[in-house]
């Protein structure tokens, strides 16, 4: 055996503070009022929507109670391409709606929300998120 080699008693443990200041950081308000707020807008839009104009309605306005409730701010400018694309896109779902403009509404939307955060909306990396 190795005399250099550290053995179970002689390593020392990590310490880690299980206090509650470290475990839980209390959720603002405002991100409580857009998560309900997004949670009434996707019940009468996809639910009670109506047809396409209901997920319009959605696309149009999720992207606005996403940036309510972020926590950060940053300023990207591909944020604010995606929020184009899915106002243009819920534009042309009022005009003449289909199925595969709703799938990538939400695959947009994803991305929308990576950018939130602070991540470059890469496929695979969307498919993660």
């Amino acid at each position: 055996m190795d005399a250099s080699a550290p053995t179970s008693s002689s390593a020392p443990l990590p310490v880690v503070d299980f206090s509650e200041e470290s475990i839980s950081t209390p959720v603002p308000s405002r991100e409580w009022l857009a998560v309900a707020v997004l949670v009434v807008l996707c019940d009468l839009t996809i639910y009670r929507g109506g047809g396409f104009a209901g997920y319009g309605l959605l696309f149009a306005l999720a992207p606005w109670c996403l940036m309510f409730g972020s926590p950060s701010l940053h300023r990207s400018s591909l944020r604010w391409g995606f929020l184009l694309v899915l106002t243009a896109l819920a534009a042309r779902l009022l005009w003449c709606g289909s199925v595969l403009a709703i799938a990538c509404g939400f695959v947009a939307l994803v991305a929308f929300a990576m950018t939130l955060a602070g991540r470059t909306p890469y496929v695979l990396g969307m498919i993660a998120y």
